[in-house]
């Protein structure tokens, strides 16, 4: 039902940026509040006492949020655009729903990926998509080398102010997923290579040299697969690497024995009874998340550090045809579930985009870019911002189709001074970590919930220690109320993150014939560690 990414391209990298202490906080805010002025009631043995509170807010530290996708496949990806694609020229209709819809989506950046075996035979201001009669700024290094492009979006554009959106260019292999490039590699066979277990690693890692070379930052794609261990995953320079993408998610239910899932599109489809709010459909998803990318995360982290990001893994190709069309595989079965999945099934027959009540593709860019996104905390909105923020692990991970996240800041002290996510701390000189939750959810222009009714959703942090054998324990959980505010004494060495649970009973009503799934408890963000040594 969704296509994969072809595994017939692929890479490996160099040394990856090692972050101890910073001298800047990490923290968001989304409205104008000021420091917690209350703590919340703790786990035993959790330092209840308010430690002196830095100054809340990205302003204040030097810093703002670059909200933004990686793993986005355009017309340069050879299985995108429903196929409509060939190695010289690209799909019209496609590159236009992708400019337009990247403006509707309320992110800052795009990382692009697409696969070797097209992107590799185009120039960068191609692969950058960038258009001098839309007004694009094309933005290129010292040696006047192309590497970012910025689309300025209009006014209106998805009910968003004027905006920026910067466009970078990556590929994506076997299991690797090179972004912020700045020219192709040399030579270009080395964008073919696999990051498997069975290939070789000294190899692998030249194709890592190769990619820092030109500015690259080296992450890995689908960690949830069997190909590419943990160890070897360890063993190479990365900078980062998956902790969830939308394959894996579809896999575990087309391949993981969750065949019956399928049967929850039904009520999202145009012509079902009481239909939910359209993007609210990967809720009928994510209850089954995909643990091996996020455990696989934890194990390697607890090796060396390697920032988590979120994956796309867009293509907009997404089609039904050969499953319940005249003739098809699955012709007899379909009829016989007619009666009890008409919507379903008529989309069946028909084939092609399988559409939902809003009458958008299930897959477009638009609505994935909306479900979750990385939040990279940055001194600006650039590409060589963001990119130095991936490799520092100043990244949360946030699944957004529950809603914006405010107010979140989580952070270590140490000696006086200020320790940001993905730097390290020692225990010998009493750290101490801080959490500070969302807020509750915060609803943008497309968002299918008020002010009020975000009151009502249940947010539970947890900070979670993963220790140097991979092992996965809660080192405290409480209920995020407004001000909460968390301070922690680690007593022993590993790795801490923040995992922060939604059940989104705020998205009941437009739920409607759907409201189980508001009672259901979902991830809602994962933060990168803090590292605490001996």
């Amino acid at each position: 039902m969704v296509a994969s990414c072809a595994k017939t391209e692929e890479v490996a990298a160099t040394a990856a940026e090692t972050v101890t202490s910073v001298d800047i906080a990490l923290t968001e805010t989304i409205s104008d509040t000021g420091p917690p002025d209350a703590v919340s009631a703790l786990d035993p043995g959790v330092d209840t006492a308010p430690l002196p509170p830095p100054v809340f807010g990205p302003e204040a530290r030097g810093l703002v949020v670059a909200r933004g996708a990686l793993h986005v496949h355009s017309v340069f990806s050879h299985d995108a655009c429903d196929g409509h694609v060939d190695e010289v020229s690209v799909d019209a209709a496609c590159e236009a729903e992708f400019i337009a819809q990247i403006c509707t989506s309320g992110l800052d950046f795009i990382f692009l990926t697409d696969h070797p075996s097209n992107m590799s035979k185009h120039p960068f201001p191609a692969l950058l998509h960038h258009d001098e009669k839309r007004g694009d700024t094309l933005v290129k290094s010292a040696a006047g080398d192309p590497y970012a492009n910025v689309v300025h979006c209009k006014d209106g554009d998805g009910g968003l102010t004027a905006h920026d959106v910067v466009i970078t260019v990556g590929f994506e292999g076997t299991h690797t997923m090179p972004v912020r490039l700045g020219k192709h590699l040399d030579p270009p066979e080395l964008e073919k290579y696999a990051l498997t277990d069975v290939n070789d690693l000294e190899k692998q890692k030249s194709v890592g040299a190769a990619v820092h070379a030109v500015d690259g930052v080296w992450l890995n794609a689908h960690s949830e697969e069997d190909e590419i261990s943990a160890e070897r995953l360890a063993a190479l320079p990365l900078d980062g690497m998956e902790l969830y993408n939308t394959h894996a998610n579809f896999n575990v239910i087309l391949k993981g024995g969750k065949l019956e899932k399928l049967f929850d599109l039904q009520a999202f489809l145009d012509g079902a009874p009481e239909p939910p709010a359209a993007d609210l459909v990967l809720l009928s998803m994510l209850d089954v998340f995909p643990e091996p990318g996020i455990i696989k995360w934890y194990k390697v982290s607890a090796m060396r550090p390697i920032t988590a990001v979120i994956g796309a893994d867009v293509h907009q190709n997404v089609n039904l045809d050969g499953y319940c069309t005249p003739g098809g595989q699955y012709e007899a079965l379909c009829d016989a579930l007619a009666e009890q999945y008409p919507a379903l099934v008529a989309a069946l027959k028909k084939g092609g985009p399988l559409k939902l009540t809003d009458q958008k593709r299930i897959d477009s860019y638009e609505r994935i870019f909306r479900w979750f996104h990385n939040r990279v905390y940055v001194t600006e909105r650039s590409a060589n911002a963001v990119a130095d923020g991936i490799r520092k692990g100043r990244v949360m991970t946030v699944f957004t189709v529950f809603g914006e996240v405010a107010n979140v800041d989580v952070h270590a002290t140490e000696a006086g001074s200020i320790v940001e996510m993905g730097g390290q701390v020692s225990l010998a000189k009493s750290p101490k970590i801080v959490v500070r939750p969302p807020d509750p959810p915060v609803a943008r222009p497309w968002s299918p919930f008020t002010a009020d009714e975000a009151k009502s959703a249940v947010v539970t942090a947890k900070l979670m220690l993963v220790d140097k054998d991979g092992k996965t324990e809660v080192s405290a959980e409480f209920e995020a109320k407004p001000d909460a505010l968390l301070t922690f004494g680690p007593d022993r060495p590993g790795r801490y993150h923040v995992e922060v649970m939604i059940t989104p009973k705020h998205l009941s009503r437009a739920l409607a014939g759907r409201k189980d799934l508001a009672e259901k408890s979902y991830r809602w963000l994962v933060t990168n560690p803090i590292y605490v040594a001996k």
